[in-house]
């Protein structure tokens, strides 16, 4: 009989990381399938898995939260575009893998 592996147990500050960053991703997925205005705290905790006083423990309001989706999604963009200039490549490719980049971003219907 294989014996289960010990779970690591999670500290404090990562569950509360991954909870906050379920919610921010309930709430991407919501932003894009309704709007801003087409759903509610209810709806990104219910999605999350979460209660909607887990909700307001990360988030001041439903404003706060589309904020900080945004603040999140500029970042990731930003990361990305660190990695393409961070590599050592002629000006030419450098450019059409940026170019790349830009056009990807505009045809994302989400």
């Amino acid at each position: 009989m294989i014996e289960p592996l010990p779970r690591k147990r999670m500290k404090r500050s990562e569950i509360r990381e991954q909870t906050r960053s379920r919610l921010l991703e309930a709430a991407l997925k919501l932003f894009v399938k309704t709007g801003i205005e087409g759903f509610s705290v209810e709806d990104v905790a219910e999605m999350a898995g979460y209660s909607r006083g887990a909700f307001y423990s990360h988030f001041e309001s439903k404003d706060d939260l589309v904020c900080a989706v945004l603040e999140h999604e500029i970042r990731r963009g930003h990361e990305q575009l660190d990695v393409l200039f961070a590599q050592e490549q002629p000006p030419p490719e450098r450019l059409r893998q940026i170019r790349a980049y830009y056009v990807s971003v505009v045809r994302d219907v989400d």
